[in-house]
């Protein structure tokens, strides 16, 4: 089991939305979406049976750690809403 923290979410993001985004830039579906609390909408994603190095590898800019995932889940939802 792995998980992954993803933080400055858009208020309005669909679990389904988010899903799709991962799924886009190579990321197996996650089993469990977890909201977090605090001033800005996060969350935790669960995979089961997926290996914590794969979702590394995953990372656009790995040595950036999570953040970067953060910044490009960000980005690309905003963008998507924007379209609307």
């Amino acid at each position: 089991m792995s998980r992954l923290w993803i933080n400055n979410l858009p208020p309005d993001v669909t679990e389904d939305e988010l899903a799709a985004l991962l799924e886009k830039y190579g990321f197996p579906p996650f089993d469990r979406l977890t909201p977090m609390p605090g001033e800005r909408l996060a969350a935790v994603l669960t995979f089961e049976g997926v290996d914590e190095d794969l979702l590394r590898r995953l990372q656009p800019l790995g040595a950036a750690g999570y953040g970067a995932i953060d910044a490009l889940v960000r980005d690309a939802l905003v963008r998507g809403a924007r379209r609307r």
